[in-house]
């Protein structure tokens, strides 16, 4: 589940090019309703679980790259294209949104071990500096000590527990 992400780097700019993104995560929950409300009778019951795993698998991406996502909240989750989502992949049916999920803004993304070394950073605890949305901070970032992968994963999980 890999997805394209072309960086271009001139004398004076950065740019990351991604897909064009249909809607915010935010929005998961009609399209699930609407897409299985005419298939039940009775209670809906709309596949959360495979959502919230696209959403982990995007943060093991980054973190398999040696990055740290670090700013992790579901505004920063969003849905490709319907058409985007079934051209690249045949396994699951084209409505999947499980299949549509993307992470956006890399603008707090930081590499979490001394390429140079091949060793983790050195926690700077207790005076770590906050990085990201404090509201999202894990309390491992609250305590002062310095973002880590558990702090990804961490956040994102409070995340999902408090989007309801």
């Amino acid at each position: 589940q890999r997805h394209s992400i072309f960086n271009f780097f001139s004398t004076d700019f950065r740019f990351l090019v991604m897909e064009r993104m249909a809607a915010p995560l935010s929005e998961v929950v009609p399209i699930l309703l609407a897409s299985h409300s005419s298939k039940t009778k009775g209670v809906t019951k709309i596949p959360l679980g495979d959502v919230a795993v696209a959403m982990l698998n995007c943060i093991q991406a980054m973190h398999e790259k040696g990055n740290l996502f670090v700013d992790v909240k579901s505004e920063n989750f969003m849905l490709s294209s319907p058409s985007a989502a079934s051209s690249k992949r045949g396994k699951k049916a084209p409505n999947d949104v499980s299949q549509r999920v993307r992470l956006i803004d890399f603008g707090l993304v930081e590499m979490y071990s001394d390429m140079s070394s091949s060793s983790h950073r050195e926690d700077a605890h207790p005076a770590a500096p906050l990085v990201g949305t404090p509201t999202y901070a894990s309390l491992n970032v609250m305590s002062g000590h310095t973002v880590s992968r558990r702090d990804d994963v961490e956040v994102l999980d409070g995340d999902l527990d408090n989007d309801d």
